[in-house]
């Protein structure tokens, strides 16, 4: 019995000097996650039907010959793919599943490139943000009167540069990893808060997806 008290003794002692901390890999993952959620949301409720209506406006074929006007552009074959991975933009909820995914992986090697600390994870979710800030900003010109598979090309390029950048990191300075049993508060969660906080407010204002600032160039 005495035992038992003092082992739940030392486990309050541990909690309170630990602060509310968390170890470092579940404060990183958490930030990810809240990150992941509202990303999601925002695609699903907010610009949803502009993902869906670039998809409308998207034509594909796996037959090559219908699909030449835009297999004979300067990068049709990139195009003619990036019609394909649209196809996920059918439903908001599947286009938003999508875009989400990406982002959250482009934050995840951002942060790792940068080899943050756990407290800070979450902070790569700023440069997604600036290119959904971009994709508003175009307005229904994202895919009228342009290509519309840039609404996920632009995504996956900036994922597949993050990775490019991360892989780089990694060869000059080796392997990253949280020190051991390291424990930290999720403060970096914010930022993504912020972030999606900022783009549904930009949105209102540009009055997306109605497309009235579709004269945007």
């Amino acid at each position: 019995m005495q035992k038992n008290k003092t082992t739940v003794s030392r486990q309050k002692a541990a909690a309170q000097k630990s602060g509310g901390k968390m170890p470092a890999k579940i404060a990183a993952r958490t930030a990810y996650a809240i990150g992941f959620a509202l990303f999601y949301g925002f695609f699903s409720f907010t610009y949803g039907d502009v993902l869906v209506r670039a998809e409308q406006e998207s034509f594909f074929s796996f037959d090559a010959s219908l699909m030449k006007y835009v297999l004979d552009q300067a990068c049709g074959y990139l195009y003619w793919a990036g019609r394909f991975v649209l196809l996920a933009c059918k439903n908001a909820w599947t286009g938003a599943l999508l875009l989400a995914a990406v982002f959250t992986l482009t934050a995840w090697l951002i942060d790792r490139t940068l080899r943050l600390p756990a407290k800070q994870c979450g902070a790569g979710f700023v440069v997604p943000a600036t290119v959904v800030g971009w994709m508003l900003w175009r307005g229904t010109n994202i895919y009228y009167k342009s290509e519309p598979s840039l609404i996920v090309l632009v995504p996956l390029g900036l994922l597949l540069l993050a990775a490019l950048a991360a892989a780089v990191s990694r060869l000059l300075k080796g392997r990253f990893a949280f020190p051991k049993d390291a424990s930290a508060k999720p403060f970096g969660a914010a930022v993504p808060v912020l972030c999606v906080a900022v783009l549904i407010a930009c949105a209102h204002i540009l009055t997306l997806p109605s497309g009235q600032n579709g004269n945007r160039l």
